[in-house]
């Protein structure tokens, strides 16, 4: 796997020097690599704002702009990696997902949209803290835009405006991709959550739940979207959160009453007569047997003799 430098946010090169602080171990698509082999001018590394949550996040643009996709981050903290003769002590690992550029538009699009006019690409994506977003047009299909906005003017000139209807059906196309390929991976939908097909051990649980297929695409979309489009989303695929109706494991407690008098609550049965037979059993046992000092100390006089106590009684 070829090694891949790291580009700070403004696209600007790391020198070899600053290695190995400055390299990780990355997992990505071969494709990345396919119209440019070991040439990684055209492939740069910049941080965006994450559609959903408003967080800085990393993503690789490659294939001269073409690809989009976002880096994660899995993090062991007793890892560590062997590159070449040296220990890379950081063991985490990189991944890259590949990601619609339309998704991380949307949201600039819904922020313009609360100016009520039609603005062009140029204005509408546009972001002071995350420069880097001018990469991203190099990214965007203009005529994607469509999915999502209406527009006006022709030619080089085109303006936008964020339209909900497009959005909520475009989302919805998205949610059917995802629900296709969740059926054709084998992924069993039950109510323990997704299970892949290698470890389904009967046919029972392997019939998938439609609602549980459409509920797990959803959520997968969601992940890409802002909140505020999340719930519509689900209301527009016709996703309701079922309440689910458990029986209690264990029996229910006695009940108790309160009195009629002092309004105090009592138990509804009496376990004290337990105590007193129990002392009464331990009182006559003790009673009948005896051991040979007792026997020997019942034998003794004590007519005038004191009690302990009394050496400890004030004098009157």
């Amino acid at each position: 796997m070829p090694r891949l430098p790291l580009q700070q946010t403004t696209g600007k090169k790391i020198s070899s020097q600053d290695a190995p602080q400055n390299q990780w171990v990355m997992i990505t698509e071969e494709k990345i690599f396919d119209n440019y082999g070991n040439d990684m001018d055209n492939i740069s590394m910049h941080k965006l704002r994450h559609p959903k949550t408003d967080k800085a996040t990393f993503y690789l643009i490659s294939n001269g702009g073409q690809q989009i996709s976002e880096i994660m981050k899995f993090e062991s903290s007793c890892g560590s990696w062997l590159i070449g003769d040296s220990v890379q002590k950081d063991g985490s690992i990189l991944m890259t997902t590949p990601v619609d550029p339309l998704f991380l538009v949307l949201p600039y699009l819904i922020n313009a949209a609360k100016s009520g006019k039609y603005m062009t690409v140029d204005q509408i994506v546009h972001d002071e803290e995350f420069p880097d977003v001018s990469n991203l047009l190099a990214c965007l299909d203009f005529d994607s835009l469509d999915y999502v906005a209406d527009m006006k003017g022709a030619g080089d000139f085109k303006a936008y405006r964020y339209n909900s209807e497009k959005t909520l059906s475009w989302l919805r196309l998205k949610t059917d991709n995802v629900l296709e390929a969740l059926r054709s991976s084998g992924v069993d939908m039950n109510e323990s959550g997704a299970q892949s097909a290698l470890f389904i051990r009967s046919k029972k649980t392997s019939s998938g739940d439609e609602n549980g297929y459409l509920k797990y695409a959803c959520g997968l979309v969601s992940d890409y979207i802002p909140l505020e489009l999340v719930t519509s989303l689900k209301d527009y695929l016709g996703i309701t959160e079922a309440v689910e109706d458990r029986s209690p494991v264990e029996p229910p407690n006695k009940k108790v009453k309160l009195s009629e008098n002092q309004g105090t609550v009592t138990p509804t049965e009496d376990y004290s007569r337990f105590f007193g037979q129990d002392s009464k059993k331990q009182t006559s046992a003790a009673g009948g047997r005896q051991t040979a000092a007792q026997k020997k100390l019942s034998k003794v006089d004590v007519r005038g003799m004191k009690s302990i106590s009394s050496f400890f009684s004030s004098k009157s």
